[in-house]
């Protein structure tokens, strides 16, 4: 029997394919933590859109929600807190029970350029920005470990543009 004549795979070559094989997984790995990440910042963005047009859709119905009176309809935006809440009336009161929260993850940075105390407020019946401020319109998501940002301009009219 010749010893040279069996049949298989040497160490070198297992060790090599496995080597491979780690690389590959890795730059995968990597490459599925980039999409996470934008997908997180893109979600929230949308999120916020969308709690924006809330506000200024219960603005434009211009009814209060208990129903009594018509009312102005705003967010509040609390970076430090992480949070966003709807809130009905010309100011945020902390203590109204008809404040809707939501949470920002952690993952994200929230940061506004707003006229009135970051909160942005949609008049009853049009709609339109209270307080609008050419120079002060912009809420910023940030995704610091990427330096991902999403920008939420918005108009005296409300409408919005996400860059």
């Amino acid at each position: 029997m010749n010893l040279f004549n069996k049949k298989g795979f040497t160490l070198i070559e297992v060790l090599v394919v496995l080597a491979i094989l780690t690389i590959l997984l890795g730059l995968s790995t990597v490459a599925v933590l980039n999409i996470q990440r934008g997908q997180i910042l893109e979600n929230n963005t949308w999120f916020i859109v969308s709690f924006l047009r809330r506000a200024q859709n219960q603005a434009l119905n211009g009814v209060s929600v208990d129903g009594t009176n018509q009312v102005n309809f705003g967010i509040h935006f609390d970076p430090s807190n992480k949070k966003y809440i709807l809130f009905q009336g010309n100011s945020f009161n902390a203590a109204d029970p008809y404040n809707f929260p939501q949470d920002i993850p952690d993952a994200l940075v929230l940061s506004t350029d707003l006229p009135s105390g970051n909160n942005v407020i949609f008049s009853k019946i049009t709609g339109r920005v209270a307080n609008f401020d050419v120079a002060h319109h912009q809420i910023t998501l940030t995704h610091p470990t990427d330096g991902r940002t999403s920008v939420i301009n918005f108009n005296i009219t409300g409408g919005m543009d996400v860059q």
